[in-house]
């Protein structure tokens, strides 16, 4: 049971449909029919709103970076995953990846290790990682053909990859992830294979993108028309309406019009242009076939694929910012989180190699003067979290007026009699401070109360008041 969801692609690619027909090629998509890839990136590639719809959210997803957090390692090791992270070009495959999900359905990674001694087949331990050009590579449905599907409902790996094959070959378990857009769906059936996948972001907008281009072609046709000038020629002229006489004139006078020269017109002649109707209500079927459109898209909200400005234009806790926090929180959890989970044990592979980690230790002794640079490696693996950045940071002014309220009542709370390990722990927790902070007793208490406790110290050890 092998993955061939694009079986008809070459029989479908001998067609040699020409850039110059891509118009009449978004017209003859088949509406009744899955979307094969070739219609994926000829809607891609040759309608106006095809790289928009791909694109728009999982650019905005990435407009706020990730907050790598490793309560064991001290920042040196953070930022050497950091560098590593650039270096290897996470994020950037990662979109990549994400990308083809959208655009048919199915993507997939791959780790790449340029080292003959090291096959396909082979998942990679940390020192194989270190022994070659390493990479990662994005794939498409047709890098992943032959994937197996697990199609026994009765199994924990039901509609899940069984065995991963890239460019016809099975890889190591470890070296590949496979994701898909929304829940796999049955798609074809051959003596040969059942086909599950994830569908296109286009499949349920076929129609929808051929009356788009319809309304665009009328727009078109508007403008040709409006450019366009009549030349009517007088009773006794020997051409008439559009006769080849008229049509000479008229070309003529275009070409006078365009020098900056002067046209003439004969004393029985008259000129006008073709009156331009219909435009604004196309536009309002344009601007229609938009709202449509991102119905039919709904993991997209307005903001997001039209390109408003959203950090002026949404309010805070209005449903428009909601419906956007939840569309990217769906988008990370669904696709991006896999994604980083299966790149993320690479890239800490990658950063810190044993020559690293020995030059940390060196600075840190007290910290791991016991531990070999695998355990030390081991422990930061294991304390390793992130978050994905704020899509609406706060402006810092009322950050700052914030924290200084939480300060406030913490400092009252003191007063009260709360703990200042707790106090410790919630402005740590909150990240008030660029660093964390370690109190001790006088942090918290007042001038007057910090000089009655040094008087009271003196009296102690003076025996006098």
């Amino acid at each position: 049971m092998a993955f061939d969801f694009f079986a008809g692609l070459w029989k479908r690619g001998q067609n040699k449909i020409e850039l110059d027909q891509s118009g009449d090629f978004l017209l003859d998509l088949r509406e009744n029919e899955m979307l094969e890839l070739l219609d994926c990136e000829h809607i891609y590639t040759y309608w106006a709103m095809g790289k928009r719809i791909i694109h728009s959210l999982i650019r905005f997803a990435f407009s706020a970076q990730r907050e790598i957090t490793i309560s064991d390692a001290p920042t040196e090791a953070v930022d050497a995953f950091k560098k590593a992270a650039i270096k290897y070009e996470q994020d950037e495959i990662i979109q990549r990846a994400a990308a083809y999900c959208r655009l048919y359905g199915m993507a997939g990674m791959f780790a790449a290790v340029d080292n003959d001694k090291i096959k396909d087949g082979d998942n990679l331990a940390v020192q194989e990682v270190w022994t070659g050009k390493f990479a990662f590579t994005a794939l498409n449905p047709l890098n992943l053909s032959g994937t197996y599907f697990n199609q026994d409902a009765n199994t924990v790996k039901f509609m899940r990859p069984e065995k991963i094959y890239v460019a016809g070959n099975p890889v190591g378990s470890k070296r590949a992830v496979v994701i898909q857009t929304g829940e796999p769906l049955y798609l074809r059936f051959s003596d040969t294979s059942f086909t599950f996948s994830g569908v296109s972001v286009f499949q349920n907008m076929v129609r929808l993108i051929k009356a788009w281009q319809w309304a665009i072609i009328s727009l078109e046709r508007m403008a040709i028309k409006a450019g366009s000038i009549v030349h009517k020629e007088g009773r006794g002229g020997k051409s008439s309406g559009i006769g080849a006489t008229a049509a000479l004139k008229s070309a003529e006078l275009l070409k006078q019009l365009r020098s900056g020269g002067v046209a003439t017109i004969g004393q029985d002649g008259d000129v006008t242009f073709f009156p331009l109707t219909g435009v604004a209500e196309v536009d309002a079927i344009t601007n229609n076939l938009n709202r449509e459109i991102m119905f039919a898209l709904d993991d997209t909200p307005a903001p997001v694929l039209l390109g408003k400005d959203i950090s002026n234009g949404l309010a805070e806790g209005t449903e428009e910012m909601k419906a956007v926090v939840i569309a990217v929180e769906n988008f990370r959890k669904g696709v991006l989180t896999p994604l980083y989970k299966f790149t993320d044990p690479y890239i800490m592979a990658l950063a810190w190699t044993d020559n690293v980690v020995k030059k940390i230790k060196g600075k840190y002794p007290k910290l791991y003067a016991k531990l070999s640079p695998t355990e030390i490696r081991q422990l930061w693996e294991k304390s390793f979290t992130y978050e994905y950045g704020n899509l609406f940071p706060v402006p810092e002014k009322d950050e700052q007026e914030t924290n200084g309220v939480i300060l406030d009542n913490l400092t009252k709370a003191k007063g009260l009699g709360m703990d200042i390990a707790d106090i410790e722990s919630e402005i740590n927790e909150r990240k008030i401070m660029k660093n964390d902070v370690k109190l001790s007793k006088s942090n918290l208490l007042s001038d007057d109360e910090n000089n009655e406790e040094q008087n009271d110290k003196t009296e102690d050890e003076t025996g006098e008041k």
